[in-house]
């Protein structure tokens, strides 16, 4: 019986795709309308009487030519009209003109709120490293600097500049968690 499936499901797969209208395509695939037709034939295979495979399967491509006029009249019913819709790449009909439309041109007021207090931690942060560990990720990170500056203006090299960012970020992370663990636990006390 499992051949016999496939042999099916293959024929149901290639009609689906040949019938499918594009315009509904990004909405529904053609595997999905032979799954339904399967469903159907699942459905109505005790009361079925067949002679041949061949008008077993003449049965089962009525039945997914059923299923494809369904689909086609769900999408296209007044309630719903896909060269309408507006996806997230492209235009009205096509997926994507949206985006532009969904993000926001400026941040949320607690996103603003996040990022003061985001910014106020890591100063604090910063003053518990030491005035190497300070100027070197001050150096690199907020003036961007190349490792070989960074070492000129802090008489070292540039590797071992790299170093000492390495060991700074480090020593960052630590006091980061730090503070937010006595922040957690400062809170769970109140």
């Amino acid at each position: 019986m499992g051949t016999i499936w496939e042999q099916v499901e293959r024929l149901l797969l290639k009609i689906a795709a040949e019938d499918l209208d594009p315009r509904i395509r990004s909405k529904v695939a053609p595997s999905d309308l032979v799954q339904r037709a399967f469903l159907g034939v699942q459905n109505g295979i005790e009361t079925f009487v067949a002679t041949d495979f061949s008008s077993f399967q003449n049965w089962a491509q009525t039945i997914l030519k059923h299923v494809i006029i369904d689909e086609r009249r769900a999408q296209f019913a007044d309630r719903r009209d896909p060269m309408k819709e507006v996806g997230f790449n492209g235009s009205a009909g096509q997926a994507g003109a949206a985006e532009g439309q969904l993000l926001a041109k400026s941040s949320s007021p607690s996103s603003h709120f996040r990022k003061v207090e985001e910014y106020e931690l890591l100063t604090l942060c910063r003053a518990d490293l030491s005035e190497d560990y300070r100027r070197v990720i001050e150096f690199r990170i907020q003036e961007n600097l190349e490792f070989q500056e960074v070492g000129l203006r802090m008489n070292r090299s540039a590797e071992a500049a790299a170093k000492l960012f390495g060991r700074g970020v480090i020593a960052l992370k630590d006091a980061l968690k730090k503070r937010l663990s006595a922040s957690v636990s400062g809170k769970s006390r109140n």
